[in-house]
């Protein structure tokens, strides 16, 4: 299991199912587990990670695992920030 910025995210191989049709390219054998977008290499996965999964908030920092999760919590501490400057 590895972490980013304390976000746990577990890497796995893609399951192989003999006699069943996989509708993901073998090629592409890394899954993510919060989205199940698969990738060729684990170094693409982690990429996909950091810029899908691990989005920072533009007005306090603190990140989260989709951009519209960030994008609300955005709208909050937006008003909370421009609040405390007037």
């Amino acid at each position: 299991m590895s972490s980013s910025n304390g976000v746990y995210y577990q890497i796995l191989p893609v399951p192989q199912y003999p006699g069943h049709l996989i509708s993901n390219d073998p090629a592409r054998p890394y899954m993510c587990q919060l989205c199940l977008n698969t990738q060729a290499t684990i170094e693409h996965l982690k990429l996909h990670w950091e810029l899908n999964h691990n989005v920072p908030c533009g007005w306090c920092g603190a990140r989260f695992d989709f951009k519209s999760s960030r994008d609300s919590h955005e709208t909050v501490c937006a008003s909370g920030q421009q609040g405390a400057h007037t």
